[in-house]
């Protein structure tokens, strides 16, 4: 009548099924939210800034941080990290966050995304 799985099938089915449901499951917090991936330097930004009340979390200083360390940032990939650095090199170091949007590829929603994370020498941006 139907098309019978071997054992070898079924137990491909099973083991595809059981990862599925497991990748689910982690894909959703406790409270009900999906999990936000976050690059490894923004993560510690964010756990350092959570965990205590102070201002001495880090940041990722976009005055002095390298071509590596700015493409940890979200939405920030080679391309922009690179530009970033060649703007900083042509014109000098960015006097306030707001003028990371001289940077070509760098728009508001960009800067947005990234402002919990950056700064500028000793500025905090909130």
């Amino acid at each position: 009548m139907g098309y019978r799985l071997s054992a070898r099938e079924l137990t491909a089915f099973c083991v595809l099924t059981g990862l599925l449901a497991l990748g689910t499951v982690l894909a959703w917090r406790s409270d009900g939210g999906p999990i936000r991936i976050v690059p490894s330097a923004a993560r510690l930004a964010v756990s350092a800034r959570d965990s205590s009340s102070d201002d001495n979390a880090p940041y990722v200083n976009v005055n002095t941080a390298s071509v590596q360390e700015l493409t940890l940032l979200p939405e920030i990939g080679p391309v922009k990290a690179n530009a970033i650095v060649e703007y900083r090199t042509a014109w000098g170091p960015f006097p306030e966050v707001e003028a990371l949007l001289r940077v070509r590829g760098i728009g508001p929603k960009t800067l947005e995304r990234v402002r919990p994370f950056i700064t500028v020498s000793h500025e905090r941006t909130q």
